[in-house]
């Protein structure tokens, strides 16, 4: 039997998602607090730069970790 999804809603950088999930609250905390601290970085690093052009940083350097990983 399929694991039900319920909503949450998540904090990221002071941005606000409703989302449907079936991960635990474990999970979702350490997702988010690593998600959070990959866009603080860059923040500092890039005061005057938009949220949106940060948000784009952030998932570009995420899938290279990603594809990092999958080589390594």
């Amino acid at each position: 039997m399929a694991s039900s999804k319920r909503s949450v809603g998540l904090n990221i950088a002071g941005i606000q998602l409703s989302l449907k999930t079936d991960r635990d609250d474990s999970e979702l905390q350490e997702l988010t607090e690593y998600v959070g601290s990959v866009v603080e970085e860059l923040r500092a690093a890039a005061p005057a730069m938009s949220t949106q052009k940060i948000c784009l940083l952030v998932a570009l350097k995420l899938a290279d970790e990603l594809f990092a990983e999958r080589e390594a």
